[in-house]
Formats: C-alpha cells, sequence, structure tokens
C-alpha cells in the first residue's frame, strides 16, 4: 500500500534498460531536449570539477564555464525552436508562463533597475572583486533556470550523475584534509593558506556550500528510497558526504543540513518507517562524527585542526556514542512498530523522550564553555559577522525611499562599506568586506526590499511545489528526482543564511531550480 511519504516498490519483472537502449532514447529526442540533456550533464558532471589554473584562477574559470555554456545552451534552444516546423507552437508551449517563471522575471527586472540606478553601474554590470555577481550573473541564471525548466531530461541517470560528481568532489576533499593532493593543487601555495581551500571548488565556504547540499539531499535519498541495492550506495554516500561537511571546517554548511533534516523529519513523523529510516541516517552522522574525531587524533600530524561547531562537537566525544546509539536504537524501535512487532502506543511516548532527548543534548551542547561566543553578538560573532551585519543594517535604514525599494546596486558593498566604515572597519576587522556574508541581507542592501522579497519568493515556491510534488506522485523515479533537487535547494537556502553568492555553487542552484520546474512542467502537461 502506497503511503504518501515513501517509495512504492518497483516490480521485480520491470525491464532494465541497457546502455545501449538509453542512448538510442536520446538521439530520438527532440533537438531541443538534447540541447538541454547536453547543458544538465555539463553542469552536474564536467562543471563541479573543472578548473585551470588550480586555485589562482579558479572562481573565474568557473564563471567562464557557466557563462558559455550557458550563451550556448539558451542561444542553441532558442536556435532549435526556429528550425522545426511548427516552431510557433513549440515557442508558445515552451515560454508559456507558470507563476515560478513570473516570479523570476519580476527578481531579473528589479535587478536591471538597481542596476540602471546603481551607486556603481559598471561594478554593477559584472559585481565585485571577481565574484561576478552582477547582473551579467543574474540573466545567466534565469537563462540557465529556462534551459532546464524547457528542455533537460531529468531521471535517475542524472541524479546517479549528479551524485558521482559530488562523491568525487566531496572524497578529493577529505584526502586534502589529510594532507594528499593527488592532482597538485597545493604545490605552489603557502602553507599558511591550505586550510583556506578544498577540493576543486576552492574556499572552504564554498566546498561546504556544495557539500552540505548533497548531503542533504543523499540523506533524503536514503529515507524515501526502497530499492535495497541504493540503499547501500546511499548509505555509503551519506559516510563520505557526512566526512566531506566536517573537513570543511565551515559553520555555515550546517545550518543547511539542520533546515533540511528539520524538513525531513516533517515529511516522515506521521509515518514509522520513514522514521526508522530518519533515525538510521542521523545515527550514520553522528557515528561518521565520531570517526572524524578519531581520526583527527590519530593522523594529527597530517590533518589539518578542527575548528568552529566541528571542533566543539568532537571534543563531547561521549555525547557522540551516546547519540549514535540512540539514534540506531530509535531506527530499530520504529521499524518494529512498523512490522507491527510492537504496540501503537509506543509511537507517542517515544516521540516525546525523542523531543525531551533533543532538548538535552542542545542543553549539553550550549552549556559547553566554547559555545559562548555563538549565543553573545557582538562585531567579532561569526568571524566579524556581527560587524558587517550590523553596519550594513544601518546603512540600510539610512537609505533613502526609493533605495529601500531598490538597492544600491549589484556589487556595491565594498564601496558603501568604505564610504561609511573605513578606518573603523580595517581597526576592527583588520580587513575590508566587499560582502555581506549573508545572501538575503546582501540581496537586500544591493537589490532592495523588491529584489530579497521576489528572490526568497522563488525559493519558497519553488521548495513549496517541489515538496506537494513528492507526496502526490506515486512513480519512484520521479518522486527520487523531485526530493533529490528539492532538498538540496532546501540546504543551500539554509547555509545561504552565513555565506555569499558565487559563481561556483550558486548556479547550480539554479540548475536545481529549473530541474524541479521542469518536472512540474511535464507532469502538468
Amino acid at each position: 500500500m502506497t503511503t504518501p511519504f515513501t517509495f512504492t516498490k518497483i516490480r521485480r519483472k520491470m525491464v532494465k534498460r541497457s546502455k545501449t537502449s538509453y542512448i538510442f532514447t536520446i538521439r530520438q529526442l527532440p533537438i531541443t531536449e538534447k540541447v538541454g540533456f547536453c547543458y544538465g550533464y555539463l553542469m552536474l558532471l564536467v562543471f563541479p570539477l573543472v578548473y585551470h589554473d588550480y586555485y589562482f584562477d579558479i572562481t573565474a574559470t568557473k564563471f567562464m564555464v557557466f557563462a558559455i555554456a550557458t550563451i550556448a545552451a539558451f542561444s542553441l534552444m532558442l536556435l532549435s525552436f526556429v528550425i522545426q516546423e511548427d516552431f510557433s507552437e513549440q515557442l508558445a508551449a515552451a515560454f508559456r508562463l507558470t507563476k515560478v517563471d513570473i516570479i523570476l522575471l519580476v527578481w531579473l527586472g528589479v535587478n536591471v533597475i538597481s542596476c540602471i540606478f546603481s551607486i556603481q553601474m559598471d561594478i554593477s554590470l559584472v559585481g565585485e572583486n571577481a565574484r561576478w555577481q552582477g547582473l551579467l550573473s543574474v540573466f545567466l541564471y534565469v537563462f540557465a533556470y529556462f534551459v532546464i525548466s524547457r528542455a533537460a531530461r531529468v531521471d535517475l541517470i542524472l541524479l546517479g550523475v549528479s551524485m558521482f560528481t559530488g562523491a568525487m568532489v566531496a572524497l578529493l576533499g577529505v584526502l586534502n584534509h589529510y594532507g594528499i593532493d593527488p592532482l597538485g593543487f597545493y604545490e605552489r601555495i603557502k602553507d599558511s593558506q591550505m586550510p583556506k581551500f578544498l577540493s576543486t571548488l576552492g574556499n572552504i565556504n564554498i566546498y561546504s556550500s556544495f557539500v552540505c547540499m548533497m548531503l542533504a539531499a543523499t540523506f533524503a535519498l536514503f529515507i524515501f528510497d526502497e530499492e535495497k541495492k541504493r540503499k547501500g550506495i546511499w548509505c555509503g554516500l551519506l559516510v563520505l558526504f557526512s566526512l566531506g561537511t566536517f573537513v570543511a571546517n565551515s559553520d555555515s554548511g550546517y545550518i543547511g543540513i539542520m533546515l533540511a533534516l528539520g524538513i525531513l523529519f516533517f515529511l516522515v513523523w506521521k509515518n514509522k518507517k520513514g522514521l526508522a529510516c530518519f533515525f538510521a541516517g542521523a545515527g550514520i552522522f553522528v557515528l561518521s562524527l565520531f570517526l572524524y574525531g578519531k581520526l583527527q587524533i590519530v593522523l594529527a600530524e597530517r590533518a589539518v585542526e578542527a575548528s568552529g561547531l566541528t571542533d566543539i562537537l568532537i571534543s563531547i566525544d561521549w555525547l557522540l556514542s551516546v547519540g549514535a546509539v540512540i539514534c540506531f536504537a530509535l531506527a530499530v524501535i520504529y521499524y518494529m512498530m512498523q512490522k507491527k512487532q510492537l504496540p501503537k502506543g509506543y509511537f507517542h511516548g517515544i516521540t516525546v523522550c525523542v523531543v525531551i532527548g533533543v532538548i538535552v543534548v542542545i542543553g549539553v551542547i550550549c552549556h559547553n564553555d566554547s559555545m559562548a561566543g555563538f549565543f553573545e553578538f557582538n562585531d567579532e560573532w561569526g568571524t566579524y559577522r556581527g560587524y558587517v551585519w550590523s553596519r550594513l543594517w544601518r546603512i540600510f535604514t539610512d537609505f533613502s525611499p526609493g533605495r529601500i525599494l531598490i538597492g544600491a546596486g549589484q556589487g556595491t558593498i565594498l564601496e558603501l562599506m568604505t564610504a561609511n566604515f573605513d578606518g573603523e572597519m580595517q581597526a576592527v576587522t583588520n580587513s575590508v568586506y566587499d560582502s555581506a556574508h549573508n545572501e538575503y541581507l546582501q540581496s537586500m542592501i544591493t537589490t532592495g526590499m523588491l529584489g530579497a522579497i521576489s528572490y526568497v519568493t522563488l525559493l519558497v515556491t519553488l521548495i513549496a511545489r517541489g515538496i506537494r510534488y513528492f507526496q502526490k506522485n506515486n512513480i519512484p523515479e520521479k518522486r527520487a528526482c523531485m526530493i533529490f533537487a528539492t532538498i538540496a535547494v532546501i540546504a543551500y537556502a539554509g547555509q545561504a543564511f552565513f555565506s555569499l553568492a558565487q559563481p561556483i555553487t550558486t548556479p547550480l542552484l539554479f540548475i536545481f531550480l529549473g530541474w524541479m520546474e521542469r518536472m512540474n512542467r511535464m507532469e502538468n502537461n
């Protein structure tokens, strides 16, 4: 019997696709969908791994690959409509605007207006300090969304390709953390800079952004996918992505993971089998953290020193041991309840115990002396995020009504901070900030309330549509693809509170947004 929270079992007599038949299927696709197919695989298989001069031009390289691929794909998609006999019908169908499309175009329109009236139009066109987050990038994000949402082939193979690339990125990051550099990324950089970079993505915060998306999405697949063979794969990837998260030494990733797990718990809390898988996944995550703590001791001479929340958690190793045992015990209990080997009355009692246990764990962690700084918001909070956020809020409140609506223009944070707090900023932080390190605050400052509201509305609307699609659809493959993209977007949205947009993981956000809209459009058609 199908429940709204779990996959139905795939019939054993289902005919397996061979490689030949899949290639034949691709050859039979309309030219428009061939363009979307190639673009989707390029962005999810090649893009995260591509580099040129190692970390010295990693951001520029990623941006150029993304820009060239996206402009080419969007142009070819439009051209493919023109050369078809029924091009007017095809074009009308492809650009039939949904509510999500309209919200995206409103966001684009606000960005255009913000750029036109920017305090630094030249900077707003291309973005600040080689992060390339100007109006040009906004157009590229919109193009990427439309190519994927109108032409991509979304299936389990594309999902598998995404997971394979994610695993390669995470594995290389773990190896780098323990002094193993198979690709030679660290040969030309100073020892003091090595802890700041990982894998083929560069900065540890960007790497953390990517891995937390993969971890959260894998967690979802581990919960909902009932195919036993794939279950083992998801289990192994959970361990790998968990270790990848820990070696990043970036607390922003934990925010994304916690938000995603909170949504997943909401989806399964009335389903005993789903709860069993949820707690089994949580046990794997906690056990991986315990393993990471031990590896830090055994490989202390090679390992990069843990910091932040990761360092605090592994210092309470007894709590990790107890936590892992409790999670696995709960998984067994809920599984037995689902098999009706325990009375139904246990459900509510155990749920209450879980809530109390979570409160106790949070209390123990918060009582740790090292956590004191986490709850004291001042200029030094969050590696000076407290300073930047408070000063940017002052700037925003001093804006004129027009600026409050449309902002100061993309890429203008540096100009605003130096014009208002230059001497103080360098005295307090010993640095110069050109980013808010909070995507939502940055959006509010640079594109105003209209830009921030339209951006958040876009994310919330697609997440809600993704969850609704997942709950109503009974086809296992489609449910897997939708929950994968939806949870990845949720994880990105969570970590964005402490991170910044850049041309490495932000393009993938819009790829996944297009992925979700593509599935919704196909379902409606």
